[in-house]
């Protein structure tokens, strides 16, 4: 297993100068007085493919290459090794690998026999550095070495797109709703219980649950409604009262079927339509890519 690092005392591996088309680098180790001003090794930076759609990971691969005819060995002084910096169609820095990540302090390093190449691979979610879905666009994705002495240079660059949403065409195919939940006590579920979400995907359907919901206890239904803009999922309840209701409350389970979604990766929130107010959300649903409806 090759060590990985971070600071940047490079090492050719050998005893005597190496031949490289016609020019010489001298060989030489931590305590030598030769230090050379530029190590290049070949880079290449790859994606698995070169457009996305919105919310899909991005799988970023990074090759390190030897070309020379001798050993050649990299020092790092942490266990970070390289980064990844993803720039927007202006250039602007929108995220970092190494902005999220923690890495040892302990000294490592890589050693690259002549012609073998190290790879890397990472994935980038398509959130920004504080945590936000990146709009569709052209992005560029720069992967590096990290070096301390900044004497290797090893880097490369790849563009990918990100497609536009596409008009969804998603809609609820059903909701249901539980009679009144009421604990032997006849007292409403505490605190803790109220309000619990979850979804489910099965069969090309996304079934989300709504637990111990508190509504009034005398409706005709809990009607439900949706609404959906760049991969966030809105859920409006409203209670349809009998009348005017009764003077107290009760707990109910909801069930949502929405159908027609796309594969991707959802954040569900949920409102009490008549309230305006936010119930909670499921911040992470995920419809896969092999099983589209």
């Amino acid at each position: 297993m090759k060590k990985l690092s971070l600071s940047l005392t490079i090492m050719l591996i050998a005893a005597s100068s190496i031949a490289a088309g016609g020019h010489s680098l001298a060989a030489f180790s931590p305590s030598s007085s030769h230090i050379l001003r530029m190590l290049r090794l070949r880079a290449a930076v790859k994606t698995d493919q070169p457009e996305y759609a919105l919310g899909q990971p991005v799988s970023i691969i990074f090759e390190v290459t030897n070309p020379w005819t001798r050993p050649v060995r990299v020092d790092f002084s942490d266990n970070q090794g390289f980064d990844v910096i993803v720039r927007n169609s202006f250039g602007f820095p929108i995220w970092q690998l190494s902005s999220d990540q923690s890495y040892s302090s302990a000294f490592s390093n890589i050693e690259l026999g002549p012609g073998e190449t190290e790879r890397f691979q990472i994935q980038w979610d398509q959130k920004d550095i504080h945590g936000l879905s990146v709009p569709a666009g052209l992005y560029t994705v720069r992967a590096f070495l990290t070096a301390a002495t900044g004497r290797v240079s090893c880097s490369d660059y790849t563009q990918i797109r990100i497609r536009p949403q596409e008009a969804s065409n998603a809609y609820i195919q059903d909701y249901q709703n539980s009679g009144c939940n009421v604990e032997e006590a006849g007292r409403l579920a505490g605190e803790e219980e109220r309000d619990k979400f979850s979804a489910e995907w099965r069969d090309g359907l996304l079934y989300l649950y709504h637990q111990n919901a508190t509504y009034n206890c005398c409706i005709e239904e809990i009607a439900i409604t949706m609404n959906m803009a760049d991969r966030i999922i809105w859920i409006y309840e409203e209670e349809i009262l009998e009348g005017d209701g009764c003077r107290c409350m009760c707990n109910y389970d909801l069930t949502t079927t929405v159908a027609g979604l796309s594969a991707g990766v959802y954040t569900v929130r949920f409102y009490n339509k008549k309230t305006k107010r936010f119930l909670g959300e499921i911040p992470i649903v995920v419809v896969p890519w092999a099983s589209q409806p």
